[in-house]
Formats: C-alpha cells, structure tokens, sequence
C-alpha cells in the first residue's frame, strides 16, 4: 500500500469532514457516498483508520489554531491546503500550515504561520564551570526551511514560527531568528525566548502564583463512630457518608479571601498541586495549596488545563479538531481570565510579567 497516497486521499477526506457542522464521519452511509463521490481509491477501511490518526495526529496545528482563536487577538486565521503543483515546485517552495490575521493594537497585522514541535535538546554550558543544561532545540532540514522562507518572500508575508516546546508551552517567532547550522537550520529554547511575540500579538502573560495560598473543601462525616475502623476483612474502613460542610480560600498570610470568581477559581486549581488531607473530629479537610517552589505559567496554557484537565497525551490524547469544529472553547473566555489574573494580583498572584522580544520585527506597525 502507497503510504503517500493513503496520506493524501485520507487528508482530503479530512479537510471535507472537518468543514461540516455535522457528524458525517460518525455516519457510515454519508461517509462511504463521500469517498464515491471524491474518487477516491484507498479502501473505506484505510481511509477512516487514515482519518482518525488526522484527528488525533494533527494536535500541533488544531491546538494552535484553538488558543489563537480563545485569546481573541487574531481576526482570521486558516490552514493552507499543501498538495502543491507542479511537484517540482517543492524544490524551491514549501506551503506553510497556517494564514492568519492578528490585531495588533488596532492595526491588521497579516502573516504566515509554520507550527512544529521537538523533542531534540541540546547541552548548554553557562558562565558557571560546574552547571550544564539541556534545553530544547528545533531543526529545520535546508530545503524545508529555505522552501518555507521562499514562499513568504513570493507572497509579501512576514513567515512566523509557532513552536510547541513542552507540553502546552507555545512561542511565536520570526522566522528570520533561525540560525543555519551545518547542513540545516536550527533555534534553541533560550534564543526563541527572547525573540517570543505570543506577548506582542496573542497578549499572552507569564503568571507567577503566590506561595502558601490555599483552598480547603471541608467534609463533615455523617458515621464518625469509628472513621479509622476496620473491615470485617481486616481491611482499615475507607467508605464515609460525607456532606459537604463548606470551601475556604486563604492567602498566604492565613486570612481568608472572602471573594473568589470561577475564572479565579480554575485559575488557581492550575497552580494548587500540594495536597493535604486532615480529620478534625467528625469533619474531614482536603486541602491544596501552591507550593513553595511552584513554577510560572503562561496565560495561553488555561485553555488546554481548562478543556482537559492535565493528562497524559499518550495514555488519553486530546483532541482539538473535536473543539475547533464546535467552537466550544469552555466556560471562561480569555478576556475573563486576563481579568482574573489583574483581580487576583497581591493574593493568588504574586506577579503579572509581560514580556517583550529583544528585537523588534519591521512587520509590525509602529507603537
């Protein structure tokens, strides 16, 4: 079986389904008319085994595309059909994934958009002798990247970089940040930093939480005669009747914060990760807090924390292409979350850090 063309029949399969409001791909009949009327020769079967792994194994772009659209900045934006021709314009032109339109304070502001991800790294030695440490990297073969870059000067449009580095980490750089090495190209984690525009164009922020701030669910057990008794079996009694007794926020001082929106809500659950558990009398506490050593966050990872939860990828994928096509972005949009953040400086935030590229790219308008 031709790979190549399994790829090529099943994404235009893709591209078809994807642009329906309706569940065609769940209906076998509207499917198998589909393929007929296409032309296409790959077997139903293969096709919606190729189909699947496109919904499932275009997460990159999908979610992409999705944090684009929550954080309301970008005005348009569109994946480019990359079945190109003749088929040896692929020698000096390769089609980037996405077209798209940001606001920019106020101004349109038009680009191209490649996204990747890696999991290459790279050693770094800093001025201290003893310290070395890796950080990601990301590789562009010579004719990919050229081919890329050839296409953005063709059309007039600056060529962005959306680079996934871990996780739900996402940067936004020139293209022109690319440094060529040996046979290819490539750009480590700290150069992309410095040159991030999520900030610029998305309004993406680094959070940085409060230490010792908490929120505590409390239980009040409805058998408390023995709630440390044994099984009949010999095993310790697990099995309460709860009623819940009440919730309270406390700042990392120990005072109670007495309002507390559900966007400040699920904005704190993404930092809270130390768990505690108490029995006072009859009433049990569950209890999380932001640790001491607790890390920053950009703001455009909510959504992903928001729809999914954190899971494992490989045990439970996400899938993005079901929350692009019903534009069901949760229940909290990024504007309230923006609010959120702002609202709950000085007790669930310690910082609000916008951060700025060291150079300036010539596409955007002007301050």
């Amino acid at each position: 079986m031709d790979q190549r063309q399994v790829y090529r029949e099943s994404k235009l399969l893709y591209d078809v389904i994807s642009k329906s409001p309706q569940d065609i791909d769940k209906d076998k009949d509207r499917l198998s008319k589909i393929i007929s009327l296409l032309g296409l020769s790959i077997r139903e079967d293969d096709l919606q085994a190729g189909v699947d792994r496109l919904m499932q194994g275009l997460p990159k772009e999908d979610e992409f595309m999705a944090i684009a659209v929550w954080m309301e900045k970008c005005k348009l934006i569109h994946k480019l059909e990359q079945e190109q021709l003749p088929v040896s314009s692929i020698d000096r032109y390769r089609v980037p994934d996405f077209f798209a339109v940001f606001d920019y304070n106020g101004q349109e502001v038009p680009v191209l958009i490649e996204v990747k991800t890696s999991h290459q790294f790279i050693e770094l030695k800093p001025s201290h002798p003893k310290i070395t440490l890796e950080i990601p990297m990301l590789k562009f073969r010579k004719g990919q990247y050229e081919g890329l870059n050839n296409y953005a000067d063709l059309v007039g449009l600056p060529l962005l970089i959306a680079w996934r580095v871990d996780g739900h980490y996402w940067m936004l750089f020139d293209s022109r940040e690319v440094q060529r090495h040996e046979s290819g190209y490539h750009i480590d984690w700290e150069s992309a930093m410095k040159a991030d525009l999520m900030f610029l164009l998305l309004d993406s922020v680094l959070v940085v939480p409060k230490s010792g701030v908490s929120f505590t669910f409390v239980f009040e057990d409805l058998d408390p005669a023995e709630p440390f008794g044994l099984e009949p079996n010999g095993e310790e009694h697990r099995e309460h009747t709860m009623k819940v007794h009440g919730i309270r926020f406390l700042d990392a001082s120990g005072d109670p914060i007495t309002k507390v929106s559900w966007a400040q809500f699920i904005l704190f659950g993404m930092f809270a990760h130390e768990e505690k558990q108490n029995w006072h009398g009859s009433f049990f506490e569950l209890t999380f807090e932001v640790p001491e050593e607790s890390s920053f966050l950009p703001s455009h990872v909510f959504l992903p924390f928001m729809l999914f939860g954190w899971r494992s990828e490989e045990r439970r994928p996400k899938n993005w292409y079901d929350v692009i096509r019903k534009g069901d972005f949760g229940p909290v949009s990024y504007s309230q979350f923006r609010q959120a953040i702002k609202d709950s400086l000085g007790t669930f935030v310690e910082y609000i850090l916008s951060i700025v590229p060291h150079n300036r790219p010539d596409f955007l308008p002007a301050e």
